[in-house]
């Protein structure tokens, strides 16, 4: 009589029939530690070997961090320096037409009603000629200062050229920015110019256009400036 016996082949050796992932029950095997890492392709990826490196990775972050704050303060140095004027303290043309390109974008989503209010100084060229260039330029500082003191911080005034300024009147309509460059005018009558124990009487003209959606800031400042010529010659 023939007996069937269970084969006791052990796995682990050379030339076994008997699947070496699997036990004697037929249940797969867990695999092994080193198989794992075989798998995943090779050894696992270690990290600092030390606490000192780990302190110097942070010290070397903090001093990118720095530099990147450094750098980014220069940036924010230099932009204002391309958009301010370097005589009086408003905008310059490019900064205040650049304000504007983006205000008109703002009536066209949203419809607001905005104005644009023009400035020039009258004989201001007689100034000049009279007093002198220096005086001229302590003229312009203190129009500019007036301007900006009697405006909204939501306002924003440049200067266009020469003694020409603008100002972007946000939430007025073209009655509301009538009436404010009529207070302006009476504030300039009122406040004489003083220095070096010279006073100058000082006047100055205005021209209003509302921001349309269609504007471009060429436009709106091309029917302001009109507006402001044709008030100069009446008065």
């Amino acid at each position: 009589m023939r007996i069937n016996r269970k084969s006791t082949a052990n796995p682990d050796l050379p030339g076994s029939n008997v699947d070496a992932n699997r036990d004697r029950t037929g249940q797969r095997r867990p695999p092994r530690s080193d198989q794992v890492s075989t798998a995943k392709g090779g050894n696992r990826r270690r990290g600092p070997h030390s606490t000192t490196e780990i302190v110097e990775l942070l010290e070397e972050l903090e001093h990118l961090r720095h530099e990147l704050a450094v750098a980014s303060n220069r940036i924010n140095f230099l932009e204002n320096l391309a958009y301010e004027d370097p005589l009086v303290p408003v905008l310059n043309r490019r900064g205040f037409v650049n304000e504007l390109e983006r205000t008109i974008a703002y009536v066209k989503r949203y419809g607001t009603s905005i104005c644009l209010m023009y400035f020039d100084i009258n004989r201001f060229k007689a100034i000049n000629d009279h007093y002198g260039h220096a005086m001229g330029d302590d003229v312009l500082k203190y129009v500019g200062q007036c301007l900006t003191d009697n405006f909204r911080k939501s306002d924003l005034v440049g200067r266009i050229g020469g003694d020409e300024f603008a100002a972007i009147l946000h939430h007025a309509d073209v009655d509301a920015a009538q009436a404010k460059a009529a207070k302006l005018r009476r504030t300039f009558a009122r406040s004489p110019f003083r220095a070096r124990d010279v006073e100058i009487d000082l006047s100055v003209s205005t021209g209003i256009a509302q921001l349309l959606e269609n504007d471009t800031p060429d436009r709106v400042l091309a029917r302001a400036d009109r507006e402001m010529y044709l008030q100069k010659s009446s008065s």
